[in-house]
């Protein structure tokens, strides 16, 4: 697995920068040994919340009390997620990531998922890069407010 693309959504780049966070997302999915296949899901999940924990990042996240709504990890307020299964699952993560925002839990998301190619060699209708930035850009921008880093691996 290795660090394939990033796409800054309401200038999240800048965000993560000013929080001194912009290098740790790269070096998160810098991980030679994972194989990016069928099956690798909960390996690469695995290792990227290993990984940020060492380096102080607290999970899981609750959305709201009550529900069980939640995403993998948040440091300095910014929240992440590793989505590697069904696309729609994608945009379910925005919304809660956006829900933090407007809780004033959250200044900035990160969202990280496959490539395209990287996706079909792990199985069928999953989150894509490509896909979940150019929708989040050309159809749901304006619902989407929070700045959001969509980071790609393959």
């Amino acid at each position: 697995m290795k660090s394939a693309a990033t796409a800054s959504h309401r200038q999240a780049s800048a965000v993560l920068q000013a929080k001194n966070l912009h290098k740790v997302v790269p070096a998160a999915l810098d991980a030679p040994a994972i194989a990016i296949g069928r099956g690798c899901s909960d390996e690469v999940k695995t290792y990227i919340e290993d990984f940020l924990k060492s380096k102080g990042w607290a999970s899981p996240v609750e959305v709201a009390p009550g529900f069980d709504v939640s995403l993998n990890l948040m440091a300095s307020k910014v929240v992440l997620h590793v989505q590697t299964g069904n696309m729609v699952r994608a945009f379910y993560d925005l919304m809660k990531m956006q829900a933090l925002h407007q809780q004033n839990r959250a200044d900035c998301g990160v969202l990280i998922v496959p490539t395209a190619a990287a996706a079909r060699r792990m199985g069928s209708n999953l989150a894509q890069f490509e896909r979940v930035r150019n929708e989040l850009e050309g159809v749901f921008f304006h619902q989407i407010t929070i700045p959001v880093l969509i980071a790609a691996f393959e």
